[in-house]
């Protein structure tokens, strides 16, 4: 079994390919992504609670990721998990949906 699902590089934003039976994702999908979830939760939150103020401070700790995203990818600096890309496990993924499905089912 692969040990990682994919892996986030910083060479190329918009890179998306397999190599050597490893996927390897640009750093613009990984600020995508995160901005969507992002713009996403905010949208629930602040229709659940109708105060903007609740939801900025809600989702506003979650704009490190696509704004340290975007600073590697536009300073790339020398360190090594730049160069060689940021895995995603399996495992993780995994934890993730067990975590997922069980908050789910208790709340049924």
């Amino acid at each position: 079994m692969r040990t990682h699902l994919l892996r986030f590089i910083f060479d190329s934003a918009w890179k998306f390919e397999s190599v050597n039976n490893n996927l390897l994702v640009g750093a613009g999908w990984l600020i995508v992504m995160s901005l969507l979830v992002l713009f996403t939760a905010f949208g629930l939150i602040f229709r659940k609670t109708g105060k903007l103020s609740e939801a900025a401070a809600a989702t506003g700790f979650w704009l490190i990721i696509p704004t340290a995203a975007t600073a590697l990818l536009i300073l790339r600096p020398q360190f090594e998990f730049v160069s060689k890309g940021i895995p995603v496990f399996i495992y993780f993924i995994l934890h993730g949906l067990f975590i997922y499905f069980n908050s789910v089912s208790t709340r049924c």
